[in-house]
């Protein structure tokens, strides 16, 4: 199987995919831009802002993007690509894109509260004491392994850890530049790219060299900061900007796999059983992210609902944002390809 080939392939179904079912949903649910979202109606400045559709996309876009789709995928592949590349297709269509788009939009016509809420009002209250022990818990974890994974990396390449720093101070100025002095978006974008590329260069020029200890105490600190201030100063302007960083990788990607065209020399089916690992659950836990994953429901109505200039926004961020977890590669230590999955949700 040709990698072009499968990307192509996949592109078109779930294209098709996002155009009648997801129109179908939208129609189905009611998706109304005359409706004023809660961004506008519980406007506050400080959660609730309302964010033109590039904008949020960026924030969102950075928030859910991890290393989840490139290690999933990895992991899955012992049994093949071809059970890879269909619970990718179809997960992404019938389970990830429908509870992405549907905790979004039901935050968003719940005034903008969080799962957690929206259980109470519909379930009761044991069903959101349950959830909301189950999200404590997972969001501990999640912070506590990616502050240990940051910790480590910032110590490793300290040039990464001055890099941040001068990123974060960057991304303060641009939400000052975007919504107090009224900048215009694009020449704020476009500086706001050239000097990100430029923090890179400087955190090069000033490695800043802390003990684990320490970068872990600063990263809980931050955390806390970027919790609490208005998603316009720090939080919607960081991810927006570090989006475009996800964007180069993908244009990257795409044009290494355009002009190379690799042949997947990997087994398309290996077997139910590698190794003592099962297909069945093995592959659909592995491969979680973008073929479904709660997660993404807690950044969808913890922050993004309440920044949606209009409904209609709902379907075209989760369109954007699931496109970058399709294009994984994965190595094992017998054979080498790429893998493909490019995904419309």
């Amino acid at each position: 199987m040709n990698s072009f080939t499968l990307l192509i392939g996949s592109a078109i179904i779930l294209l098709v995919a996002y155009i009648c079912y997801g129109g179908y949903l939208a129609k189905k649910w009611g998706v109304d831009d005359s409706r004023k979202t809660p961004a506008h109606t519980k406007y506050d400045g400080v959660d609730y802002v309302p964010a033109k559709s590039p904008v949020l996309l960026g924030h969102h876009f950075a928030s859910i993007a991890g290393a989840g789709p490139i290690v999933g995928p990895i992991q899955a592949a012992i049994f093949g690509w071809i059970p890879v590349t269909l619970w990718v297709i179809i997960g992404s269509i019938f389970f990830g894109g429908i509870q992405d788009f549907g905790s979004l939009f039901a935050s968003i016509r719940h005034d903008g509260k969080s799962i957690g809420e929206i259980i109470e009002v519909n379930m009761g209250k044991k069903g959101k004491k349950l959830f909301a022990l189950f999200a404590w818990l997972t969001l501990v974890l999640v912070v506590a392994a990616f502050a240990n994974i940051v910790a480590d990396n910032f110590v490793s390449t300290p040039q990464a850890a001055s890099a941040s720093v001068f990123f974060m101070i960057l991304a303060i100025f641009f939400g000052i530049a975007v919504y107090r002095f009224k900048t215009p978006l694009l020449l704020s974008t476009i500086v706001g790219v050239i000097l990100l590329f430029a923090c890179i260069y400087l955190g090069f020029l000033f490695p800043l060299v802390l003990s684990k200890q320490v970068w872990i105490l600063l990263l809980m600190v931050y955390i806390f900061v970027a919790s609490v201030t208005p998603v316009w100063i720090l939080l919607q302007p960081r991810d927006y900007l570090n989006s475009y960083l996800l964007y180069a990788m993908i244009a990257g990607a795409l044009l290494g796999i355009v002009i190379l065209r690799p042949e997947i020399k990997m087994d398309g089916f290996i077997g139910f059983n590698v190794n003592g690992q099962y297909l069945f659950p093995v592959l659909f836990v592995t491969v979680a992210c973008g073929a479904i994953s709660g997660f993404h429901s807690l950044v969808g109505s913890g922050t993004s609902s309440k920044q949606l200039y209009k409904e209609s926004d709902a379907k075209k961020n989760w369109l954007w944002c699931n496109a970058y977890r399709r294009i994984i590669s994965y190595s094992s230590s017998y054979n080498c390809c790429l893998y493909i999955k490019f995904s419309i949700w």
